[in-house]
C-alpha cells in the first residue's frame, strides 16, 4: 500500500509545493562535445534507422561521435553500418564500429567503450539501438548540463506499439513519477533506452551487473549530482516485447532490483536527503516488494486454512478477481479490462520478479564473465538449487542455534586440553565453474597439536597420527570438530551435503593423477558430509580418492533429478547422524 499509493501521493503532495527548476531557455555558449555509445548485438533491424536518427540531430557533426560494441553479431548489423557509414561521412559524423568476433555479453562490451572514450568527451550518452531520439535530445542535453549540479539527464520514455495497452500505462505512471522526482531534485533512476551523464562521472560496472542502465546514472547520482528527466527531450521504443520476452525481462530486471541494493545502498543514508527518501520509498521498496507479496500470500492462505474469515473472504475474492479477469481476456477474447488488467499485469510481473530474486539467490547471475558467449554446463534444475540452499539456511541456522551449548562445551574443553586455538582455519577449494573456482576459509575445532605440518608440510591425516590430540581422537569419530562448518553454509561457502572441500595443495596434486578431478565441484558447492563420506574410509592415498571421486560424481548426477537429489539427500543426512551416533568417524 505504501509504495504503489502511499509513496506517490506522498511525492505528489510535496512535488506542488516545490518550486521546479527551470533552466534558462538562453542559448548555449559552448556545445560540450558528446560520445554517444550503443552496444549491438543482431540488431540489423533496427541499425539503419538509429543511425538516420542520429545522423538528423540538431546539433553541430563534429561536436558529436557516435561508437558502436558490435558484441559479437551473427546478422547483417556490421554490413548496415558499413552501408551507411558513407553517408555519416559526408554529413562529417564519425561512426566508429567496435567489432568483437565472439559475443562476451554487454557489460564487457559497455565497459570496454567506457574506458575508450570517457576521456574524449565532456558527456557519454547512452542508448539503445531500437530506441530513436527526438531532434533536439543533444540540444536539450547540452542545456541541462549548463547547471554544473546536474550530472545525469535523460528524456520522456513511450513505446511506438506497446505490446500491452498495461506497457503505456506503465510507463506513463514511471514518467509521472520521475516528474515529482525531479521537482525535489531527486530522480532515480531514468530511463535506460537512453540517458547522458557527464563524462568525468562516468564509472565501470562490474561485469556480472544485471541492470547495467540503472547503475551507471546512479553512481553519478551517488556522487551527489541531480539526475533531470526532461519531458521535451522524447524517446521512442521501436522494438515491443512480446508477453513472454516481457516476462523473462521482468526475471531479469527483479534479480537486477536486488542486486544494485547492494551495489548502491550508501544511497540510503540520511545524509542524501530527498535521494534517500525516494531511492528506499520507490526502488528499495521495489526490488523486496515480490518477497513482501509472497510472504502475506502464504500467510492469508495458511491463515485461510486455519479457520480465518477474513483470510478466507480475501482469498477467494483475489482468486475470483483473477480468474474473471483471465476468462474475460483469454475465453470472450476482451484485451483490455479496466483495473482488473492492471490488478492482473502487476501480480503477474512481480511472480516473474520473485524468480528472478530466487534465481540470483542461487548464483544463476554470478559469473564474473561470458566466456566467448558460451555458458557453463548447468546441469542442476532451479528447483533443485532452490531447494538445496533453502535446506542449507534453514538446516545451518538451526544446528547453530541448537548446538550451541554442545559447541561452547567443545571449545572450553579444546582450549584446556591443549596448547593453541580453539578454532582451526584452512584454505579449501570451493565451488567452481568454466571459468573460475572459488576459494574459502573452512572452520574446523582444532584436533592437531600446534604446527603440526610446520617441518613436513601439507600431508594427509592417516590412522594412529601422532599429531591428533586424544580429545581431538575423539572429535573426529563423532565428527563434533566439523560443527563450525555450519557457519561456512550459512554464509553460502559449503553446503549441508556435497564433495568434500580439499585443500589447494592437494587438489593440484590430484588433478594432475586423476582425470576430471577438478570436476566435482563443477556447480556444487562442497559439503560438510556427502556420499563419498559415508560410502568409503578416510583416504590418505591416490587410490583412495580415485574411488571416493566416483562417488562424488553419483552425487553430483543425482542432482540432474529432484527426486533423485531428496533421495540421495535424505539417505546421505540419516546415514551421517548414524556415524556421529556410533563414533564411527575417521
Amino acid at each position: 500500500m505504501y509504495h504503489h499509493f502511499i509513496y506517490p501521493l506522498l511525492l505528489r503532495f510535496v512535488a506542488k509545493r516545490q518550486k521546479v527548476k527551470h533552466l534558462a531557455p538562453n542559448a548555449v555558449q559552448t556545445l560540450p562535445r558528446v560520445g554517444i555509445i550503443m552496444c549491438a548485438y543482431n540488431e540489423e533491424a533496427y541499425i539503419r534507422a538509429k543511425l538516420d536518427n542520429l545522423a538528423m540531430l540538431d546539433y553541430p557533426p563534429t561536436a558529436y561521435d557516435i561508437h558502436i560494441g558490435l558484441d559479437g553479431c551473427t546478422d547483417n548489423t556490421e554490413a548496415v553500418i558499413n552501408s551507411v557509414s558513407q553517408d555519416l561521412v559526408q554529413k562529417r559524423i564519425q561512426c566508429t564500429p567496435h567489432v568483437f568476433t565472439t559475443n562476451q555479453g554487454k557489460v564487457k562490451t559497455l565497459n570496454y567503450l567506457i574506458e575508450k572514450t570517457k576521456d574524449q568527451y565532456d558527456v557519454l550518452l547512452f542508448t539503445d539501438v531500437s530506441a530513436l531520439l527526438s531532434i533536439d535530445a543533444l540540444r536539450n542535453v547540452a542545456q541541462a548540463f549548463q547547471s554544473p549540479n546536474v550530472g545525469v539527464v535523460s528524456g520522456d520514455y513511450q513505446f511506438l506499439n506497446p505490446a500491452q495497452p498495461e506497457q503505456t500505462k506503465y510507463w506513463q505512471y514511471q514518467n509521472k513519477l520521475k516528474r515529482d522526482e525531479g521537482a525535489l531534485g531527486a530522480v532515480i533512476g531514468v530511463p535506460g533506452a537512453m540517458f547522458a551523464v557527464r563524462a568525468k562521472l562516468v564509472k565501470t560496472v562490474p561485469e556480472n551487473t544485471i541492470n547495467d542502465d540503472f547503475v551507471i546514472p546512479m553512481r553519478a547520482i551517488e556522487q551527489g549530482y541531480e539526475a533531470i528527466v526532461d519531458p521535451d527531450l522524447g524517446i521512442v521504443e521501436l522494438e515491443s516485447d512480446t508477453s513472454d520476452q516481457e516476462l523473462k525481462r521482468r526475471v531479469r530486471i527483479g534479480a537486477g532490483n536486488l542486486q544494485q541494493l547492494g551495489f548502491l545502498k550508501s544511497m540510503l543514508r540520511m545524509r542524501n536527503g530527498w535521494k534517500a527518501f525516494n531511492f528506499f520509498s520507490g526502488k528499495a521498496m521495489r526490488a523486496v516488494m515480490p518477497i513482501i507479496i509472497a510472504v502475506g500470500s502464504i500467510s492469508i492462505v495458511s491463515l485461510a486454512a486455519l479457520g480465518s474469515t477474513f483470510a478466507q473472504i480475501a482469498t477467494a475474492a483475489t482468486a475470483g478477481t483473477l480468474l474473471v479477469e483471465s476468462a474475460l481476456k483469454h475465453g470472450l477474447g476482451i484485451k483490455k479490462v479496466p483495473v482488473l488488467s492492471s490488478l492482473s499485469y502487476l501480480v503477474v510481473n512481480y511472480a516473474y520478479a520473485l524468480v528472478g530474486i530466487v534465481k540470483w539467490c542461487c548464483g544463476h547471475y554470478a559469473k564474473s564473465w561470458n566466456n566467448g558467449g558460451k555458458r557453463d554446463l548447468d546441469y542442476v534444475p532451479l528447483s533443485v538449487r532452490f531447494g538445496k540452499r533453502t535446506i542449507d539456511i534453514l538446516g545451518s541456522a538451526s544446528g547453530l542455534l541448537m548446538l550451541m551449548p554442545l559447541m561452547i562445551l567443545t571449545a572450553v574443553v579444546v582450549k584446556v586440553s591443549s596448547k593453541g586455538p580453539v578454532f582451526y582455519k584452512q584454505w579449501r577449494v570451493g565451488k567452481a565453474s568454466g571459468s573460475w573456482v572459488s576459494l574459502f576459509y573452512m572452520y574446523k575445532f582444532r584436533t592437531m597439536v600446534v604446527n603440526a605440518e610446520q617441518n613436513t608440510g601439507a600431508v594427509w591425516s592417516k590412522n594412529n597420527d601422532p599429531r591428533i590430540t586424544r580429545v581431538g581422537r575423539f572429535l573426529r569419530k563423532t565428527r563434533i570438530d566439523e560443527l563450525p562448518q555450519l557457519w561456512n553454509v550459512l554464509i553460502g561457502d559449503m553446503s549441508l551435503i556435497g564433495p568434500r572441500p580439499e585443500r589447494p595443495d592437494f587438489h593440484k596434486k590430484l588433478e594432475f593423477h586423476i582425470p576430471f578431478f577438478s570436476e566435482r565441484t563443477m556447480n556444487v558447492k562442497p559439503g560438510i558430509s556427502g556420499l563419498a563420506q559415508i560410502k568409503e574410509a578416510y583416504a590418505n592415498d591416490i587410490n583412495g580418492m580415485r574411488q571416493k571421486l566416483a562417488w562424488d560424481m553419483a552425487y553430483t548426477l543425482s542432482l540432474s533429478s529432484p527426486m533423485r537429489w531428496i533421495k540421495t539427500e535424505i539417505t546421505i543426512v540419516f546415514a551421517t547422524l548414524k556415524v556421529m551416533l556410533l563414533a564411527k568417524g575417521q
